[in-house]
């Protein structure tokens, strides 16, 4: 999911905003492409300028949603795509592929419909739908986070790239 407003950051496209020298939706696209065969990066009018980064990529499809709403443009393509859909936002560069797929692998075997990606406690936006409603499970992963304001820019810039940081843009 890659077509939110950015509002917290100043309206910005957080999927270009880079992250230790590369946009930050090529972290969570490179990550999600080494267990999925096939990725579906769904963008809005909001952050069509993101398409042009993965369009012609091998595996990558680009769908334009309305981009009103995040529960709207989820609840499209859960009835479009067959299932299990595994569902990303583009702000988590953090998330590690082997963390992704044991969460994957958690959330196959277990018989509720959907699981949810938590870390902290807190909802990171990662979930796995076998269906489109029913019970979930909540899954821990620890240390991610999810970007939605310059201080957690900051934060991930000094988890992921250390001493080796991106300018921060500033509105």
């Amino acid at each position: 999911m890659a077509g939110g407003k950015g509002s917290r950051m100043g309206f910005v496209n957080k999927g270009l905003v880079k992250v230790c020298g590369k946009p930050m939706a090529m972290h969570v696209v490179e990550n999600v492409s080494r267990i999925c065969s096939f990725v579906l990066i769904a963008v809005s009018s909001n952050t069509r300028s993101l398409a042009q980064l993965f369009r012609g990529s091998l595996g990558i499809d680009i769908v334009e949603t309305s981009g009103r709403d995040y529960v709207e443009d989820l609840s499209m393509l859960l009835k479009a795509l067959r299932k299990p859909v595994l569902v990303l936002p583009i702000d988590v560069p953090t998330l590690k592929h082997e963390d992704l797929s044991k969460f994957v692998d958690e959330a196959l075997r277990d018989p509720r419909p959907i699981a949810t990606m938590v870390s902290g406690g807190r909802l990171i936006g990662v979930s796995l739908f076998k269906d489109v409603e029913g019970p979930w499970i909540d899954i821990e992963v620890p240390n991610l986070v999810d970007v939605d304001t310059f201080e957690d820019l900051k934060l991930v810039e000094e988890m992921l790239c250390g001493d080796e940081r991106d300018e921060v843009p500033r509105r």
